[in-house]
């Protein structure tokens, strides 16, 4: 994919438990897929993070569509 621009719609469904940590999120994503044209598309983020040294780091990401 090419990225030419991301529109944050929400977070939502966060989580802090401890070191533990996750959430959702929901952009609208302006790219092009494989040299296609450029479409806007509406992707969502699950998230996992955990703390380590005292930052967050992300451990996990699934992307899909909504």
């Amino acid at each position: 994919m090419k990225y030419y621009s991301s529109t944050e719609e929400r977070v939502f469904d966060v989580v802090v438990e401890g070191d533990q940590a996750s959430l959702v999120g929901q952009n609208r994503v302006k790219a092009s897929v494989w040299g296609g044209g450029v479409s806007t598309w509406p992707l969502q983020m699950r998230v996992n993070l955990k703390r380590q040294a005292g930052r967050w780091q992300i451990v996990s990401q699934v992307a899909s569509t909504y």
